[in-house]
């Protein structure tokens, strides 16, 4: 196993676990909307509390790993990977407003579904998720500097438009039905 190979290696697994921290973050946020009582809500969000350093260790695994593999395949030049890195690093500053917003949940009490519910909260999650996608897809097709900031505009209006049912008004007869 080559040097190239082990950062190449370590480069995937920071994007799988930058995959996971969303995925896991997302789900359970859905979980504690729905659970019957504070009890059951705090339960689901306990897992949450792992879920930052994951995200972060990960980011910094993906943006080192990805800075020695574009010196080393004279890449840092091509559109795709200047764009990612710019993506991951708004990846990583909305990450940072969610953060606030989930301490808050964790100490939360009788407002928790409402916190849960904020479309404050769900809409940069789903923003993050999809721009993630989006970077895949760059790291995948190497795509020219249009086709990299078209990707990345369609994720983020992907996201955007995945974040319109948060922002509706809830009824709260439907609920009780």
């Amino acid at each position: 196993m080559t040097l190239y190979s082990t950062i190449l290696f370590l480069h995937v697994l920071g994007m799988l676990g930058l995959v996971t921290a969303l995925g896991i973050e997302w789900l359970l946020l859905r979980y504690v909307a729905r659970a019957g009582s504070l009890e059951e809500a705090r339960a689901c969000l306990r897992p949450t509390m792992v879920l930052p350093p994951l995200a972060i260790a990960s980011t910094l695994l993906v943006l080192f790993s990805g800075i020695y593999l574009a010196i080393h395949l004279r890449a840092g030049e091509q559109a795709w990977v200047r764009v990612s890195m710019l993506a991951l690093l708004f990846i990583g500053a909305l990450g940072i407003f969610t953060g606030t917003r989930m301490r808050r949940l964790w100490g939360a009490t009788s407002e928790i579904r409402e916190l849960v519910n904020n479309p404050r909260l769900q809409t940069p999650i789903r923003i993050r998720f999809s721009v993630l996608l989006g970077i895949v897809f760059l790291m995948v097709a190497h795509a020219s500097l249009a086709l990299s900031l078209s990707t990345m505009a369609a994720a983020l209006a992907i996201g955007l438009a995945w974040s319109v049912p948060a922002w509706k008004p809830k009824d709260p007869a439907a609920g009780r039905a």
